[in-house]
């Protein structure tokens, strides 16, 4: 009787010490996956924002595309002449970025709708810089003069964690406007 008790006792403590590792394990596998999800969330929104302000004030033709049209802290809008017939009238060649609560969001202006980009989002921030510069230029937003004069903006973007986990990932990327020459 002693030997069968003393088996249970034991037997306990091995599957309470199993549950303990168990449990802690799968904590450690969320944790994982939420830094994966947050890490791909933010490369993903960084790149696309990135790609599409290279191509701000595309004016192959020489009309006159303003190109940005708004640049504030938290929100970017421009123009390109995407279809090259040298206006920007199409959907496709007006684009904006703007952090909204917790989601970086992407202008569609052929439905005039905001699409999220990025979720967990705890900061989106823009520098703009005139050619050769390293102070950026203020005050917020941008007039019209002081946006013709920008040939760099960095993009700062900073996720957050979900679903109970508490965790913070920031980028920041340089981005040059290929389409405006210094002089």
């Amino acid at each position: 009787m002693v030997e069968l008790l003393v088996s249970l006792a034991v037997s306990l403590a091995v599957l309470a010490a199993f549950t303990g590792f168990y449990a802690a394990q799968q904590r450690s596998f969320r944790r994982h996956q939420v830094e994966i999800a947050a890490s791909q969330s933010l490369r993903n929104a960084l790149e696309q924002i990135s790609r599409d302000l290279r191509s701000a004030g595309l004016d192959p033709t020489g009309s006159g595309v303003p190109g940005l049209t708004l640049a504030d802290a938290t929100e970017v809008d421009f123009t390109l002449d995407a279809d090259l017939d040298g206006f920007t009238s199409g959907a496709a060649e007006t684009k904006k970025f703007r952090w909204s609560g917790t989601t970086v969001e992407s202008y569609q202006a052929g439905s005039a709708t905001w699409l999220p980009l990025a979720d967990s989002v705890t900061g989106l921030a823009f520098g703009y810089y005139a050619c050769g510069g390293t102070t950026p230029l203020t005050p917020l937003p941008l007039d019209a003069a002081a946006r013709a004069t920008v040939m760099r903006i960095d993009v700062t973007l900073t996720v957050g964690g979900s679903g109970g986990i508490t965790l913070s990932r920031s980028e920041t990327e340089s981005v040059r406007l290929r389409n405006e020459a210094c002089s």
